[in-house]
């Protein structure tokens, strides 16, 4: 799938320290150094009695980083794709955290102070980001803050509804993955609500009979990733009729655009 992504057109350090940062953020930063040392571990002395090990469980994940370091080359790598190699890399920390005594001088000293602090301070990260996600204590941008991906949806979804029900829609379609699911995990499921593009995502589901699309709908889209363009030329009547607003605390964590369709002209889906 990430090759889809691969296209190169130029070559940057901009988004290294971005994956970087990320990965000291996710897998907290105690945690972090014992993998890299269990990596260096697993590289530098798989020979060795016992490295034969190492050395494979380097090799599992050593293609999917080393691939993801060079994307980061040339486009944003974001963090959650690092997360297969995760249950290896802690392995390798463990490796690390126990056998301090296989680092030069230098740097024992700090696998031995990662060892001591990687449990409280990865709670203490875990405490803090859940916190965020439940109450938002840190007064951090919505639009900008992470945790707030998760809130919000509840009522987006009964917005939508509510649009759609005074549209006399009977059906809404979407443009992107993350809007499909969550309008479909918090609505009534009254009015089904179909993602028209990227359909391999959705082959468990089968695809709506041909004749729902012979009334009306509603295209609902981020207002950042506005795809109408692409979807007007399907309809004989495609017209913007208003926006929403998804909200944690009363403040905007994105905007949305809605859009009544009539009358399909092509096929609707891709």
């Amino acid at each position: 799938m990430q090759f889809g992504r691969a296209q190169v057109e130029g070559l940057s350090l901009r988004f290294i320290f971005e994956l970087l940062g990320g990965q000291v953020g996710l897998l907290t930063p105690f945690v972090f150094v014992l993998s890299l040392g269990g990596l260096w571990l697993g590289i530098s002395r798989g020979g060795e009695k016992s490295g034969d090990a190492t050395l494979f469980l380097v090799s599992l994940i050593g293609p999917l980083l080393a691939y993801f370091f060079f994307h980061s080359l040339h486009a944003r790598v974001h963090g959650n794709w690092i997360a297969p190699a995760y249950p290896v890399l802690e392995v390798l920390g463990a490796e690390a955290a126990f056998e301090p005594h296989r680092f030069p001088p230098r740097i024992r000293g700090v696998i031995t102070l990662s060892r001591r602090l990687a449990v409280p301070v990865g709670l203490a990260f875990a405490a803090i980001a859940y916190l965020q996600a439940v109450a938002a204590p840190i007064p951090l941008d919505p639009a900008k803050d992470p945790t707030a991906l998760m809130a919000g949806w509840a009522e987006l979804a009964q917005q939508v509804e509510e649009a759609a029900r005074k549209a006399h829609a009977s059906y809404i379609l979407t443009s992107h993955y993350v809007l499909t699911s969550e309008l479909s995990f918090y609505s009534s499921d009254a009015i089904p609500i179909i993602e028209y593009n990227e359909r391999m995502r959705w082959l468990s589901f089968g695809d709506p009979p041909p004749s729902l699309f012979e009334q009306r709908g509603l295209y609902v889209v981020e207002a950042d990733r506005d795809e109408s363009s692409r979807l007007s030329p399907r309809f004989q009547e495609f017209e913007r009729i208003g926006e929403l607003s998804r909200k944690r605390g009363g403040k905007t964590i994105a905007s949305y655009i809605i859009y009544a369709a009539a009358r399909p002209v092509r096929p609707v889906l891709d």
